[in-house]
Parts: C-alpha cells; sequence; structure tokens
C-alpha cells in the first residue's frame, strides 16, 4: 500500500512543477525540420510542415540563411544515400559495386568509355586551323605542300 502512496506523492510533485514550454517554431524552421525528416524531399516536407511550396520557395529565394540551411538538408539526404550505397557494397550486390566503380572508380578505369583529353578537359593538340574558312584552309594546304617538295606534288594542283 505504501508504494500505492509514493506513487501519488510522486504525481503530485510532477503536476506542481512547472511546465516547461517547449519553444515555438517559425514556419521556416518547421519546413526544416521536416526537411531532414523527408531527406530533402521538398513537397513532403512542406506538407509535414503546413507551409505552401510557393512560400517555400519565395523564402529560397530572398532569405539567404534559409537557402543554406536547405542546401545543408540536401547534403544530409546525400549523406544517407551514399550509406545506403555502402550497406549494400557490404552486402555483395553487384549492382552497387558496379555503380560506385563507375561513378568513382574512373581514374582507375572503371568506366564503359574513355575521353582522352588534356588537363581539365583541354584538347589534346591544339586546332591552330580550326577557326579558317575553306579558302583560308585550302591555300594554307597549298603553302604546306609547296614548302615541302618531297610531297610528290605540283605548284599548280
Amino acid at each position: 500500500m505504501w508504494k500505492v502512496y509514493c506513487f501519488i506523492a510522486m504525481l503530485e510533485c510532477v503536476t506542481a512543477m512547472p511546465r516547461q514550454s517547449t519553444p515555438k517554431l517559425t514556419p521556416q524552421e518547421r519546413v526544416l525540420a521536416a526537411l531532414r525528416a523527408t531527406h530533402g524531399i521538398v513537397t513532403n516536407a512542406c506538407k509535414r510542415a503546413r507551409v505552401d511550396r510557393a512560400q517555400f520557395f519565395e523564402w529560397l529565394k530572398t532569405d539567404e540563411g534559409f537557402a543554406a540551411a536547405v542546401a545543408d538538408t540536401g547534403e544530409i539526404a546525400l549523406d544517407f544515400a551514399e550509406a545506403s550505397l555502402f550497406d549494400q557494397i557490404r552486402r555483395k550486390e553487384a549492382a552497387a559495386t558496379i555503380f560506385y566503380l563507375k561513378t568513382k572508380g574512373k581514374k582507375r578505369g572503371y568506366v564503359e568509355r574513355q575521353e582522352v583529353t588534356g588537363a581539365d578537359g583541354a584538347p589534346l593538340i591544339e586546332a591552330p586551323y580550326a577557326t579558317l574558312d575553306d579558302a583560308s584552309l585550302l591555300r594554307k594546304a597549298r603553302e604546306l605542300v609547296a614548302g615541302h617538295p618531297e610531297s610528290g606534288t605540283s605548284e599548280t594542283a
């Protein structure tokens, strides 16, 4: 019986204590929390936060702090997807392994096709005649041939 009295006394103490008020979130804070919960899916986050999508995109354009926070939630969603990918690789799922190697293993040759370029995607060889029109290109070709008699062609060609 004394357990019941202790329990009642404890309930009286708890109810007598002042309640801590939970801070009221701004609509932007509600949307950001919902974005984190929905892994960055805007429509679902707006529904959850009871905010119109148009309002979301207006805040995105006009509020730099909000835009930065939204971008950060996108990174969180990407981290979530990468963690899922690595889980699949750990389970030896071939498709996940192939996908990872094709996207992250390009430098080691894990590609279906290779593109050969110079540094930072520049062409390997400068194309000095690429900008010439047809007449200028033909004139230049004749000059080059005329300068090399071993080519076996005459200048009148």
